[in-house]
């Protein structure tokens, strides 16, 4: 009897395997009929588009097209920034940002210099130094006898990021002691005479020769050193929003930090900004960013530029290397320029993207990496994409694009509960619509994969 349960058991795990590989067979023959349409409508060479999928629940690769080709990222380069960043520090991880001193407090005076470290924390603000105030002030500390120094001893300007979009703030260079994503927000209105803030709120000198118009509103900015240059037509009763990217950070710390201690009336003698830090300094206050779990959502949700690059400014080039050989993922297949994939000298191949999608979903800290990718129809960077009711939900991937490049890799959950790693490739592009139908149709067969299984 137990041979007749043996036998029967062979056969039912043979015919499953079977079945498997028969719906495999299935997919690929979908998406290669799917992949054949649109590159012979879009004429689009074959050579451009670079796809590997692998399901999780069998452990097989499903479909491999030009898989360890080497193409330009774009954004899909913050997967590989990201992933390293979690598993090297780990999700609870904080930045801290430290105001240090040489001196001592001696009843109301704060006897010593004041030296501001950033280390990197990407959500440096104008709350950090209102915070900071609010600490002297409950110390009460009314001077400072002695200076204000910004410590900075990195800015970044990454190698082939476009010199066109250098006045946009997606460009804003990372560095040590950044402050609101190293981006002025300019605020306009046009009431009763024309109103302008400015976001952080520092001491800036101004010129304004904006006029009113009864048409359309043109404003244009320019930012230098402390002098905010603002030009062309406002219509009446009208507000507007604006930014430019912030050159030197350290400076405008200091020049927001300076126009919040005299606002409370609290003394100090100079600003100024060092590369170096002198020994034997203490603490005097610190605040710590979100933990790493949170900032990443950020960095690929909403595909920060600036977030990413301040990750990758902090674990080094050559860490995210060492994390990649320390894990035996082949980083042969990898050209690393920057963290946010703005520059078109990254490059990387779809199996290795694969490869990393994989890795970090065997390890413990998956659930926050997941959590980070944007979710198709519901939010970041896919909330207007795969919106119909069948896929919505379903997608939970990184988005890339840069001018004729546009990508996407994640995880694809099909409606009978497989998991499938995608990446999808799609480089020298005219135009998008081609990489978007590419990327839709292959999804929308993983996601259905199930239909697959009832017909055999």
């Amino acid at each position: 009897m137990w041979i007749y349960s043996y036998v029967v058991a062979v056969l039912l795990f043979l015919h499953s395997g079977l079945l498997a590989l028969t719906k495999d067979h299935a997919i690929q023959s979908a998406i290669e009929t799917q992949l054949r349409d649109i590159i012979s409508s879009y004429e689009i060479s074959e050579e451009d588009v670079g796809i590997y999928i692998k399901s999780l629940s069998t452990g097989r690769v499903i479909y491999e097209k030009n898989s360890n080709r080497l193409f330009i990222p774009a954004s899909n380069q913050k997967i590989i920034t990201t992933v390293s960043a979690l598993l090297i520090l780990g999700p609870d991880f904080r930045f801290e940002t430290k105001f240090l001193t040489d001196g001592s407090i001696d009843r109301s005076i704060l006897k010593g210099n004041v030296y501001i470290v950033g280390n990197f924390n990407p959500e440096i603000d104008q709350s950090y130094y209102e915070d900071f105030v609010r600490f002297l002030k409950y110390k009460s500390i009314r001077k400072i006898d002695g200076d204000i120094v910004a410590f900075s001893s990195f800015f970044s300007s990454p190698k082939g990021w476009p010199e066109r979009d250098s006045q946009y703030c997606f460009t804003s260079h990372p560095s040590d002691l950044p402050i609101s994503e190293n981006c002025l927000k300019v605020r306009i209105l046009s009431n009763n005479g024309v109103k302008i803030e400015t976001i952080p709120n520092m001491y800036l000198d101004v010129v304004s020769d904006l006029k009113l118009s009864k048409a359309n509103s043109d404003v244009s900015l320019k930012l230098e050193r402390t002098k905010l240059f603002i030009t062309g037509y406002i219509k009446s009763r009208h507000s507007q929003e604006l930014s430019v990217p912030i050159k030197e950070p350290a400076m405008y710390n200091l020049l927001t930090l300076s126009k919040l201690l005299h606002l409370n009336g609290i003394e100090f003698s100079n600003l100024y900004i060092s590369n170096t830090l002198p020994p034997n300094l203490h603490t005097l206050y610190s605040k710590s960013s979100s933990p790493l779990r949170d900032i990443i959502k950020k960095a690929n949700k909403d595909s920060n530029n600036f977030i990413a690059e301040q990750l990758f400014s902090y674990i080094g080039k050559e860490g995210i290397l060492r994390f990649l050989e320390r894990n035996r993922l082949n980083f042969s297949q990898l050209t690393i320029y920057d963290g946010s994939g703005l520059s078109r000298y990254n490059t990387v191949s779809p199996k290795f993207l694969g490869e990393i999608l994989e890795f970090v979903y065997k390890t413990p800290y998956f659930e926050d990496f997941f959590k980070s990718l944007a979710i198709s129809g519901k939010d970041g960077t896919l909330k207007y994409r795969f919106s119909e009711p069948e896929m919505f939900g379903k997608i939970y991937a990184k988005t890339g694009y840069i001018k004729g490049v546009k990508n996407l890799s994640g995880y694809a959950i099909s409606v009978d509960g497989d998991v499938y790693i995608f990446s999808i490739l799609v480089n020298n592009l005219g135009f998008t619509k081609p990489a978007n139908d590419i990327q839709e149709k292959v999804c929308k067969i993983l996601v259905n994969s199930a239909q697959f299984s009832k017909k055999y």
